[in-house]
Protein backbone atom coordinates (compact mmCIF):
# COMPACT_ATOMS: atom_id res chain seq x y z
CA UNK A 1 0.00 0.00 0.00
CA UNK A 2 1.51 3.58 -1.08
CA UNK A 3 1.56 6.20 1.77
CA UNK A 4 -1.53 8.41 0.00
CA UNK A 5 -3.39 5.09 -0.11
CA UNK A 6 -3.77 5.07 3.43
CA UNK A 7 -5.38 8.35 3.41
CA UNK A 8 -8.90 6.10 2.53
CA UNK A 9 -8.36 3.81 5.46
CA UNK A 10 -8.30 7.07 7.57
CA UNK A 11 -11.10 8.36 6.58
CA UNK A 12 -14.51 6.24 7.66
CA UNK A 13 -17.12 5.08 4.74
CA UNK A 14 -19.72 7.24 6.27
CA UNK A 15 -17.78 10.37 6.03
CA UNK A 16 -19.12 13.32 3.44
CA UNK A 17 -14.98 13.60 2.34
CA UNK A 18 -14.48 10.00 1.44
CA UNK A 19 -16.16 10.53 -2.15
CA UNK A 20 -13.77 13.52 -2.93
CA UNK A 21 -10.63 11.72 -1.47
CA UNK A 22 -11.20 8.55 -3.24
CA UNK A 23 -11.85 10.39 -6.55
CA UNK A 24 -8.62 12.99 -5.90
CA UNK A 25 -6.90 9.65 -5.13
CA UNK A 26 -7.76 7.83 -8.23
CA UNK A 27 -5.95 9.85 -10.51
CA UNK A 28 -3.11 10.92 -8.27
CA UNK A 29 -0.63 7.54 -9.71
CA UNK A 30 -1.43 9.51 -13.76
CA UNK A 31 -0.20 12.77 -12.03
CA UNK A 32 2.47 11.23 -10.66
CA UNK A 33 3.66 10.03 -13.29
CA UNK A 34 3.65 12.94 -15.32
CA UNK A 35 5.76 15.43 -12.84
CA UNK A 36 8.05 12.61 -12.46
CA UNK A 37 8.38 12.76 -16.45
CA UNK A 38 8.97 16.10 -16.82
CA UNK A 39 11.26 16.87 -14.07
CA UNK A 40 13.55 13.65 -15.26
CA UNK A 41 13.08 16.04 -19.08
CA UNK A 42 14.65 19.37 -16.75
CA UNK A 43 17.06 17.24 -15.78
CA UNK A 44 18.01 15.77 -19.26
CA UNK A 45 18.53 19.02 -20.54
CA UNK A 46 20.24 20.57 -17.71
CA UNK A 47 22.88 17.92 -17.94
CA UNK A 48 22.80 18.30 -21.85
CA UNK A 49 23.73 22.33 -21.41
CA UNK A 50 26.46 21.49 -18.80
CA UNK A 51 27.88 18.95 -21.04
CA UNK A 52 27.72 21.04 -24.46
CA UNK A 53 29.36 23.98 -22.23
CA UNK A 54 32.16 21.91 -21.18
CA UNK A 55 32.40 20.39 -24.68
CA UNK A 56 32.36 22.84 -26.73
CA UNK A 57 35.52 24.47 -25.42
CA UNK A 58 37.05 21.59 -27.32
CA UNK A 59 35.01 21.88 -30.36
CA UNK A 60 32.75 19.35 -29.67
CA UNK A 61 28.60 18.83 -28.61
CA UNK A 62 26.45 15.99 -26.68
CA UNK A 63 24.74 15.47 -30.40
CA UNK A 64 28.12 14.30 -31.60
CA UNK A 65 28.04 11.22 -29.89
CA UNK A 66 25.06 8.36 -29.92
CA UNK A 67 24.43 5.96 -27.12
CA UNK A 68 23.09 2.27 -28.81
CA UNK A 69 21.71 -0.41 -26.43
CA UNK A 70 24.22 -3.20 -26.75
CA UNK A 71 22.19 -6.83 -27.30
CA UNK A 72 23.81 -8.36 -23.76
CA UNK A 73 23.08 -5.26 -21.92
CA UNK A 74 25.11 -2.14 -21.55
CA UNK A 75 25.48 0.54 -24.04
CA UNK A 76 28.04 1.52 -26.54
CA UNK A 77 29.44 5.18 -27.72
CA UNK A 78 29.70 5.70 -31.41
CA UNK A 79 31.15 9.39 -31.96
CA UNK A 80 29.68 10.71 -35.53
CA UNK A 81 30.64 14.08 -37.05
Amino acid sequence: MLDYEKLLTLISTTSPQYASTRTALFGLPRRIAAQQEKEKDEMLSQLKTLGNGLLGKFGLSTDMFKFEQQPGGGYGVKFER
